[in-house]
């Protein structure tokens, strides 16, 4: 996970122990990078081949290790982006409900990580304004009297909106001139 967003995910057989996947997992971990797990991926091999990729592990040991090893309790706090993440997975309720644990509903999974990979890169703000202006200044104005009505004074309105109204979110510019990497003078 990098900033609360997945990174990699891989099903594993219901009677298998996580820690079998963790190789596939951690095979594009960069140098310098760092594993947030807890007591159940405490394991030798596992900090050896995060070494050999100088990378790091900060997981809690287990109670019945024999050798300390570093770990970091607060570090360790960062690791609630990690249920954070699987708390708003399970939003999705065939998930979370698992009527059936199957491979074949592993793409439902996928589908819905990539769902909140776009949720958490959107800008809500942004769009939420958008929205609101959408609305009072094109649909709540006008009748249309068909279908092709519609797309045209929505057109029209998409059209202003890009290119000829200022927005003081991005400095007095028209949203089409960061599209084309211009600096629009400001309007009179």
């Amino acid at each position: 996970m990098a900033k609360g967003c997945q990174i990699k995910i891989a099903i594993t057989p219901g009677n298998a122990h996580d820690l079998t996947a963790a190789s596939e997992l951690l095979s594009d971990l960069t140098p310098g990078g760092m594993l947030l797990a807890d007591r159940a991926y405490d394991a030798d091999w596992l900090r050896a081949k995060l070494r050999t990729r100088r990378s790091w592990a900060n997981i809690p040991p287990k109670s019945n290790r024999k050798r300390p090893v570093v770990f970091s309790p607060w570090l360790y706090k960062k690791r609630n982006l990690i249920e954070r993440f699987f708390s708003k997975l399970k939003r999705y309720r065939r998930i979370a409900t698992r009527y059936d644990k199957l491979g074949a509903t592993f793409p439902m999974t996928k589908l819905a990580c990539v769902r909140l990979i776009l949720r958490h890169n959107e800008s809500t703000a942004y769009i939420e304004s958008f929205n609101g202006k959408f609305r009072a200044e094109c649909l709540n104005a006008h009748w249309f009297r068909s279908l092709d009505d519609a797309r045209a004074k929505m057109e029209d309105w998409r059209r202003d909106y890009n290119e000829f109204r200022p927005d003081s979110a991005i400095g007095n510019k028209v949203p089409i001139s960061l599209m084309n990497g211009l600096s629009a003078p400001p309007p009179n």
